[in-house]
């Protein structure tokens, strides 16, 4: 992702959603401004390296089994199907 916002000029900082982007280990590796601006949410400081389940938003609307059923399809599959 740092890479794909390097090139878009800062894309995804200026976009008006949240962002968290996390490894494959579930680790926050980056979000964006917005992220900690989300309203409905307690507000999220210094996520990068914790675990994407510690982060209110996840416990918050159950996302747990979203999130790893997600990770084990991979993109290319799920991508196809669209």
């Amino acid at each position: 992702m740092k890479e794909f916002d390097d090139k878009s000029g800062g894309l995804l900082e200026i976009l008006p959603m949240g962002i968290v982007e996390f490894d494959s280990d579930f680790k926050v590796i980056k979000t964006n401004e917005n992220f900690s601006r989300i309203d409905v949410l307690p507000k999220e400081r210094n996520t990068v390296g914790k675990s994407i389940f510690e982060l209110a938003f996840v416990k918050k609307y159950n996302l747990e089994s979203e999130l790893k059923t997600l990770a084990e399809v991979p993109v290319e599959r799920e991508l196809e199907s669209i």
